[in-house]
């Protein structure tokens, strides 16, 4: 996450994050580390839409918050293998 953000006062190093919300979780289960990793397991055989909210917060106790949404459509036909060379 630390790739998306910017604070005028804040070093990024200080950032911290944290999942606010999550609706869905039966499809997609998403885990937001402090540093801002972003982790998600999707739900066997599910297909749906989750909507996660993650925050951001600086040293001063301000914070952000932003939705991102995860879309499960199915199995892609990509052998698990191959995961890791696509972009």
């Amino acid at each position: 996450m630390k790739n998306y953000i910017s604070d005028d006062n804040t070093p990024l190093q200080y950032m911290v994050f944290s999942l606010v919300s999550q609706s869905n979780a039966s499809v997609v289960q998403v885990d937001v580390t402090s540093s801002g990793l972003v982790a998600a397991v999707v739900g066997s055989g599910r297909m749906g839409k989750s909507d996660v909210v993650v925050r951001a917060g600086d040293l001063s106790g301000n914070v952000a918050d932003t939705t991102i949404q995860f879309v499960v459509a199915g199995p892609t036909g990509v052998p698990e293998t191959r995961w890791k060379n696509l972009r």
